[in-house]
């Protein structure tokens, strides 16, 4: 019984296979190189399946669903409540700019490169 069932996953395996590669062989032939280069990836690298898991303010990993869940709302929660800062009687932010190498950036360099 055993053996039957992995002969049957082989030949389904190596059917899906086949019919991957006839079609990227088609999408070589119409010239569509951007489908062909991912086909090539997908068969290349496998399929992997999609660890879903995240971490704790200190560390620890989260596996649970609602847990990751729970993590994520702190998270936004913080991002979100920060103080920001204030507007002038105009409506623009109150910012200081750093122009220093602004002559530079002016001839489409980095500031930090030399001439």
């Amino acid at each position: 019984m055993q053996k039957d069932v992995k002969k049957v996953c082989k030949k389904k395996k190596k059917e899906h296979l086949q019919k991957q590669l006839e079609g990227t062989e088609q999408l070589n032939r119409r010239n569509e190189r951007r489908k062909f280069y991912k086909a090539m990836d997908t068969i290349r690298k496998g399929y992997h399946p999609r660890q879903e898991a995240c971490r704790e303010k200190d560390g620890n990993v989260l596996c649970d669903k609602e847990e990751i869940m729970n993590r994520w709302a702190e998270h936004f929660k913080d991002a979100l409540n920060k103080e920001y800062p204030s507007c002038n009687d105009h409506g623009k932010l109150d910012l200081e700019l750093n122009v220093e190498g602004w002559d530079r950036m002016k001839t489409r360099r980095c500031p930090h490169m030399k001439k």
